[in-house]
């Protein structure tokens, strides 16, 4: 039997489909995994929701190997749905681990990212060459790559076409692999194992209401007759998402109720509302009500003690304007006259 670096390009096709025919007659009678080496997605599963992987949103699965020794080769492939999932890209993550100046020995026979599937296959141009440089074979174990024995081979990134229903699943083909070592021109599969995954709908019905921080308002103090007042609070909803954010204010001791819709404002990740000025001597309460995109609601008004600021007529606000300058004015005088110093009294001396 050749070894792989003696077998010539043009044979590699019909190599190529030797060994594809002997991975579908292992899928119809697939042979028993004796030494735990398995082929699997990685997360197992994206349980998701449409707030969390919105249409057009990107999500990224791990093919990955666990324990395989004696590995010169590999090939793939990973279907789904191509109408609520499309390839985007592959990134190969194994045979790429070469030392500097040995790129040139890798060989990549396919390397395919489509609409519904992507394929790789990837071995060496020169398997002498390889054990020569000490970067073959691979050996994937607890040994070699712990703590668990397993080693990513690709990072596939897929695009999220639709919205997904509860039936609808990806990933559901096998992973097919097939393993090639010195000597074996057949490229015989190491036998193994493989564990699909899943991308589908959360399962979770969300009955959680938003959280809701207490606000802020400007200015945090007087509040003069006319001024409006910016209130700012922070609202997250981290199972749905935040619908919509209110500001709530009355100033007939909650008789009549007025409302802002408050807008968020990405660069402080806040949501923003105004209270229109009001006249003087005016007692204004606000409370903060939100909804979720389930909506769910949620309501911040301090315990329902309400947050209040009353309006300032001017001439207090120049009396407490007049008392300050008062008070600092009689505080500067006070502590010029301690730092005066005493004159001393020298007596005078006789000649």
């Amino acid at each position: 039997m050749k070894l792989l670096s003696n077998v010539k390009r043009k044979d590699w096709p019909l190599l190529s489909l030797m060994a594809l025919l002997a991975l579908s007659f292992a899928a119809v009678f697939p042979v028993s995994a004796t030494n735990g080496a398995k082929v699997f997605v990685d997360p197992a599963s994206i349980i998701t929701d449409t707030a969390q992987n919105p249409v057009n949103s990107t999500i990224q699965v791990n093919v990955t190997i666990a324990n395989m020794t004696g590995l010169y080769g590999l090939e793939f492939k990973m279907r789904w749905n191509s109408s609520l999932l499309t390839g985007v890209s592959m990134e190969d993550l194994l045979f790429g681990d070469v030392p500097p100046g040995e790129e040139g020995n890798v060989w990549k026979l396919k390397h395919v990212v489509s609409p519904d599937e992507v394929w790789y296959s990837y071995t060496y141009m020169d398997a002498e060459q390889a054990i020569a440089g000490g970067y073959a074979p691979i050996d994937i174990n607890v040994t070699t790559n712990p703590p668990d024995g397993k080693r990513t081979v690709a990072v596939v990134t897929l695009q999220v076409e639709r919205e997904p229903t509860i039936t609808e699943g990806f990933l559901e083909t096998a992973l097919e692999i097939y393993v090639s070592k010195p000597g074996d021109m057949l490229a015989d599969p190491i036998p193994h194992v493989v564990e699909d995954g899943y991308f589908k709908l959360d399962l979770y019905i969300d009955d959680i209401p938003p959280s809701i921080e207490p606000p802020s308002r400007e200015p945090a103090g007087d509040v003069s007759p006319d001024q409006e007042v910016e209130v700012s609070v922070n609202v997250t909803d981290v199972h749905s998402g935040v619908k919509n954010v209110t500001l709530s204010y009355t100033t007939d001791e909650g008789v009549s109720w007025s409302n802002v819709t408050m807008s968020y404002n990405s660069g402080t990740s806040l949501y923003e509302g105004t209270i229109p000025g009001q006249t003087a001597d005016a007692t204004v309460e606000f409370k903060i009500v939100a909804f979720d995109n389930s909506n769910n609601s949620a309501v911040e008004d301090n315990a329902g003690a309400y947050y209040v600021y009353v309006v300032i007529p001017e001439f207090q606000t120049l009396l407490s304007l007049f008392v300050t300058i008062f008070v600092i004015t009689a505080l500067i005088i006070l502590i010029k006259r301690k730092r005066k110093p005493h004159q001393l009294s020298i007596p005078e001396q006789n000649t």
